[in-house]
């Protein structure tokens, strides 16, 4: 008997032959399979680095089977990675949906809410994480995150020495609860939970860059500097070191070199560049070169505008910081914009944010002593962990005050 190969026509043949009794469409089973290998190869492309093609074949299974709950997921993750936190939000939002009783998207959701400024609905995540598995170390860190930006300080360290508790080992949990305490200026405590962190593990940038900060603010630039140095060393695509570094540059008026820093930060996480153009445009000014920094930050207003940069906390507040600084927007009308009655703590940040900024030009302009008024009542309407309020420290001190 001749054998007859079989093809894939005949395959799909086959296949309505078997599933013509179950009443299942045939296209219905090719688009599962289908979008089960462009979920694959999505997987794939993402462990190799390649998101934006592991974006593709995700959007490419979604669209083939809307209900492969573990594709958003993983397409929300990437979204994260890449600063597009309503998009990844979205992709958790159907996570949830379609399996409610898994507590990795309420995790993720809640990473992605505090990163986008929804610290209520960030906490309301945790919570019902940590309601679906209490032995979860991860959500009671994230929490502890979302707890310290609400300024819920106490309830942070609570949440941080249970993430230690069930995971002693974690260099990461360590700082973080150093990070509360350096909050709180429970100097000592932070510094100690750096040390417990650096022993756990050697290369951890994160506590690097946290004793960095401590020994700037206890008036020891040179150690802080070093320490910004090794977390840039030891995580060079970690754009918080030269964060660190630049802020510090900043505060000891090493402008060109601040520059520099800010523009590696930009070219490492575009997404969030919003205060390092700000702060770009205070140091390049203070060299001196005042026209082309308004250039480079209306240039960068307008790409902001018009969506050909994305960041990932969409809003008026930072456009509005740099149009005072271009001349668009005056003195007055910047300060009558601060408007935040359901969050306090925002609207201080951003009368921090502002008078530091007013300051700076008032500073600029040769205005000393309206200046250092400026700078002493952002000091005053910041915590003391806003990188404005020692900004404006390091300016009262270089203008001589103790």
């Amino acid at each position: 008997m001749k054998k007859v190969p079989i093809t894939p026509i005949a395959i799909a043949l086959l296949t309505v032959i078997a599933c013509a009794g179950m009443a299942i469409p045939v296209s219905r089973i090719l688009n599962t399979r289908r979008a089960e290998y462009f979920a694959r190869q999505g997987d794939q492309k993402r462990m190799a680095g390649d998101g934006d093609g592991a974006l593709a074949d995700f959007d490419r299974a979604l669209a083939l089977n809307p209900k492969m709950a573990s594709v958003y997921n993983d397409r929300g993750v990437l979204k994260l990675y890449k600063g597009d936190l309503a998009g990844a939000i979205a992709d958790f939002d159907h996570v949830v949906a379609l399996d409610p009783h898994n507590i990795l998207p309420f995790i993720n959701r809640g990473s992605a809410r505090c990163d986008f400024g929804d610290l209520d609905g960030a906490v309301a995540d945790l919570d019902q994480a940590i309601a679906l598995d209490s032995t979860s170390a991860v959500a009671y860190n994230l929490r502890a995150k979302a707890r310290r930006l609400k300024l819920d300080l106490d309830g942070a360290i609570s949440d941080c020495k249970r993430a230690i508790q069930l995971k002693p080992d974690s260099a990461d949990y360590h700082a973080n609860l150093g990070e509360v305490e350096f909050d709180k200026h429970d100097l000592d405590a932070a510094l100690a939970d750096c040390a417990t962190a650096i022993k756990l593990d050697p290369n951890n940038a994160l506590a690097f860059g946290l004793r960095g900060e401590i020994e700037a603010q206890k008036g020891d630039m040179d150690a802080a500097r070093a320490d910004f140095g090794i977390e840039i060393k030891l995580s060079p695509n970690r754009v918080y070191g030269y964060r660190d570094m630049a802020a510090l540059e900043i505060e000891t008026q090493k402008w060109a070199d601040a520059v520099a820093d800010y523009k590696r930060y930009c070219e490492i996480k575009p997404a969030w560049q919003d205060y390092a153009r700000l702060y770009t445009w205070v140091a390049r000014t203070r060299l001196g070169e005042a026209d082309d920094a308004d250039r480079e930050l209306a240039g960068y207003l307008q790409d902001r505008d018009s969506g050909r940069i994305a960041v990932a906390q969409p809003g008026d507040w930072p456009k509005k910081l740099g149009e005072y600084l271009i001349g668009r927007m005056n003195e007055a009308d910047l300060l009558a914009s601060i408007t935040s009655p359901k969050d306090n703590e925002k609207a201080n940040g951003h009368l921090c944010e502002a008078l530091f900024l007013i300051g700076e030009k008032k500073l600029i302009a040769g205005d000393k002593e309206n200046a250092a008024g400026d700078f002493r009542k952002c000091i005053a309407a910041g915590r003391r962990a806003y990188i404005e309020c020692d900004m404006a420290r390091a300016e009262l001190k270089a203008l001589g005050e103790k």
